[in-house]
């Protein structure tokens, strides 16, 4: 045998010549495989998938019949095939794909919302996909309506009654386990012959009945179980490796078939409740457990409870007893929601006597069950009428503080901050609402039935109060900005009197009397981060600048235009801060009058009545060292608060508030009363909330 090389035979003149081959159904993906055998004998398959690649049809066609077979699959809208059809011949000889082969009434697509939605409690969850149209596809070649029935071999094709496929559901926990599995025809459906998978745990005291003691703990296996077609269930002992160590038959046998001989009924207790599957739950225990129940028949569910109690001495040292009041529902659920049983209980007694404990009611419930798996959900809770009485008894008998003591206990803990007044000491006076309001009823000594009603009264005072803190707490954090933005101002590159690119007279860089620029002539040296003295200020400007770092703005500060400002702000912060904290404090007018509130700068002249005499305790400090000038500057602006000196018609501020508070929109003359200087806060004795 000798290898000759040659041309293709579409390069030679005489050759074959170019086939052009354009592709394959372009737009859609698929993968194509041909089969050959002897004598002559080929099978060309072409899988065509979707986006997801996933395989939605399989087309076979061979060399025989030279027709096209086509088998489809449909899937759920997590991905999951759920629906097999059966491969069956199509009409045609061409390989290609055929939309909506297998359809619904009219040729209809068989859309996924048919046969993947969720089952709604009593509804039919054991009810399968619907059929398909028989005009057409696999339910046309297996049914009466095949063109070829009445013919040969294909009289012989069985009836399909629209379902020739098969149905997977899944279980709705995500682990994509199979629920449900039909066959291939009607009978076979889900809902008639399918076949049932349940999942489930052994139970301690089952394992050790089959395998003896050394077979370890029941959370370490799984207990499966399968019904067929025939309604005969087996079922299956798993390891936590996935390998089965035991199978057997449960329930009645099948009418069809012969009961083994050692099909014997035996009772069996099981403990549904352990360490294992209580969880507390806020004021609740709950528990649950599967239960697969493989013969239709009557079950007992018993469940008891010895309730504990609590002994508090009282403010006499009385004991005083809390026994524990529950709530106690069983519910037995089925696979597809629907509940089968609902127990409930309660040992509801109101007392507070020391005496023998009484058990829980017990609970002793037969309940008849049908083949399948139950959910079998215990919950325990504490009653809420009984913690709300136990509550005010215990209240009552141990708020052993008078309102007197509380107020004292209060003013020994206000004496313990510090005179001058921050956010945080005003933050942790202040406590929580809960703290609060709590404190709030306790030295009012109001009865607990009273305080959900009284619960704006005690939020109302809690909101005054953090609105004071707030207030002081943004007070503080405004003066430490302005120090920050000052920083900030004189430091480089781009501080606004630290930008070498704009240097005017209040520059860092501007020369000074010494011809040298100002930031040489501020001191010795700056603190670095570590502690140690470093002198930057001996470098030219541009290279100061790139040594700069954000300790040196503390030390520059000082050449800022508005530095001298800033130490009489911090001067006066905390004289100012407190006489803020008084004046917010105050509460009612008369308290107000009484404090001087109304003329904290001492002001002459009118609004300053003689009822509003000034209080050198409660003086603003603020005016303590003013200048007379600058006074009466300000009480020029309090003076003319609105209204223009042209015309002389004004308003000073006291009126002003007189007004708004007083008059009604659009009366004139309670508006002409009050806008004079006399009649400011000049109100009746039935104007209390007024003023």
């Amino acid at each position: 045998m000798q290898r000759v090389e040659a041309n293709w035979s579409s390069d030679i003149t005489a050759g074959l010549g170019k086939y052009a081959f354009a592709g394959h159904d372009g737009n859609y993906n698929w993968q194509a495989s041909t089969s050959f055998a002897e004598e002559g004998k080929r099978k060309s398959v072409v899988q065509y998938f979707d986006g997801s690649l996933r395989n939605r049809q399989t087309i076979t066609k061979d060399n025989t019949t030279n027709k096209t077979i086509i088998a489809e699959s449909f899937y759920d809208y997590q991905g999951r095939p759920v629906i097999q059809v059966l491969p069956s011949p199509s009409l045609s000889s061409i390989i290609q794909y055929t939309p909506r082969f297998n359809s619904i009434n009219n040729n209809n697509e068989y859309d996924k919302d048919l046969y993947d939605k969720e089952y709604a409690v009593n509804d039919a969850c054991e009810a399968g996909a619907p059929p398909l149209d028989s005009a057409s596809g696999a339910a046309q070649y297996y049914s009466a309506s095949n063109p070829l029935a009445g013919t040969g071999i294909h009289q012989f094709i069985p009836k399909a009654k629209g379902y020739p496929f098969t149905e997977v559901r899944y279980l709705p926990d995500n682990t994509n386990r199979v629920s449900v599995q039909s066959g291939v025809g009607d009978e076979f459906q889900i809902g008639k012959h399918a076949t049932r998978n349940y999942y489930g745990t052994p139970e301690q005291e089952e394992l050790d009945a089959l395998f003896g003691t050394e077979v370890g703990l029941s959370s370490h296996y799984f207990k499966n179980m399968v019904r067929d077609a025939n309604g005969q269930y087996s079922v299956s002992y798993v390891d936590m490796l996935g390998r089965t160590i035991a199978t057997a038959l449960a329930g009645d046998s099948p009418a069809s078939l012969e009961k083994l001989s050692s099909n014997k009924e035996v009772k069996v207790v099981k403990k549904l409740l352990d360490e294992n599957n209580n969880v507390i739950k806020g004021t609740s225990i709950e528990s649950s457990r599967s239960l697969l129940v493989p013969k239709k028949g009557d079950y007992t569910f018993k469940y008891s409870l010895i309730p504990d109690s609590l002994t508090i001495k009282d403010c006499q040292n009385i004991p005083v007893c809390y026994d524990c009041r529950y709530d106690l529902e069983i519910t037995i659920t089925d696979e597809c929601g629907k509940t089968i049983k609902v127990i409930q209980k309660n040992n509801v007694s109101l007392e507070t006597n020391c005496g023998t404990i009484a058990p829980f009611p017990s609970v002793d419930e037969t309940v008849n069950l049908e083949e399948g798996n139950y959910l079998v959900t215990k919950k325990l809770t504490i009653n809420k009428a009984a913690m709300d009485y136990y509550r005010s008894v215990f209240l009552a008998h141990n708020s052993c503080k008078s309102y007197e003591s509380f107020l004292e206990e209060q003013k020994t803990a206000l004496a313990s901050f510090v005179c001058e007044p921050s956010c945080a000491n005003c933050t942790a006076q202040l406590g929580d609402r809960t703290q609060f309001t709590n404190n709030y009823f306790n030295a009012l000594n109001v009865p607990v039935e009273e305080r959900t009603q009284r619960i704006a009264e005690a939020d109302r005072a809690y909101d005054r109060l953090k609105r004071d803190c707030d207030a002081l707490c943004n007070r503080m954090d405004n003066n430490q900005n302005i120090k920050e933005m000052m920083l900030a101002d004189v430091s480089p590159p781009n501080g606004q009197y630290a930008n070498l690119s704009n240097v005017d007279q209040c520059s860092i860089f501007y020369p000074s009397a010494q011809h040298i620029p100002r930031y040489m002539d501020i001191g010795l040296g700056y603190v670095n981060e570590k502690g140690n003295l470093e002198f930057p200020q001996q470098f030219a400007p541009a290279e100061f600048v790139s040594r700069f770092k954000s300790s040196y703005a503390e030390a520059l500060l000082k050449l800022h235009p508005e530095y001298n400002k800033l130490l009489k702000y911090q001067q006066i912060e905390a004289n100012s801060n407190g006489w803020e904290s008084m004046f917010q404090q105050t509460e009612t007018y008369q308290e107000a009058v009484a404090k001087g509130f109304l003329n904290p700068a001492n002001f002459s002249g009118l609004p300053a009545r003689p009822e509003f005499a000034h209080n050198p305790a409660y003086a603003d400090p603020i005016f303590a060292n003013i200048d007379p000038s600058e006074k009466g500057k300000l009480k020029d602006s309090l003076d003319w608060k609105t209204g223009m000196r042209q015309n002389e018609v004004r308003i000073n501020a006291w009126c002003l508030a007189t007004l708004m508070a007083h008059c009604k929109t659009e009366d004139q003359v309670c508006f002409d009363t009050y806008r004079m200087d006399a009649q400011a806060f000049n109100l009746g004795s039935d104007c209390t909330g007024e003023l």
